[in-house]
């Protein structure tokens, strides 16, 4: 049971850690917009994979956890462009996602 906990833990931490991440990469692309950079964002794989970990932690049954899960919908359509670009306009909703997340977490809000 202990282990299965640490595991939810760690992926939570992995979740968090793409999250500032993503807020970083996306405030400098931003500030620089290039094709190539916002390319990078394309990892919608990535937010599928922690949208199911997230599903499957109904213990974690937190405000902050439930605006993780509201926003990571809301930036999948963002990233999920397909063959695509990333838009500079996409990239800049993205960073503001990212960035009331992370005050979100940091203040406990």
């Amino acid at each position: 049971m202990n282990e299965v906990h640490d595991e939810k833990l760690s992926q939570l931490v992995s979740l968090g850690g793409w999250l500032r991440g993503t807020e970083v990469l996306t405030s400098v692309v931003k500030q620089h917009f290039s094709a190539d950079g916002a390319e990078l964002l394309h990892q919608p794989d990535l937010l599928s994979y922690f949208q199911t970990r997230l599903k499957a932690m109904p213990e974690f049954n937190l405000p902050i956890i439930h605006q993780i899960q509201d926003a990571l919908v809301e930036v999948k359509p963002l990233i999920d462009v397909g063959s695509a670009r990333i838009p500079a306009e996409s990239v800049k909703k993205v960073n503001e996602i990212t960035t009331r997340l992370g005050a979100g977490i940091v203040t406990r809000d």
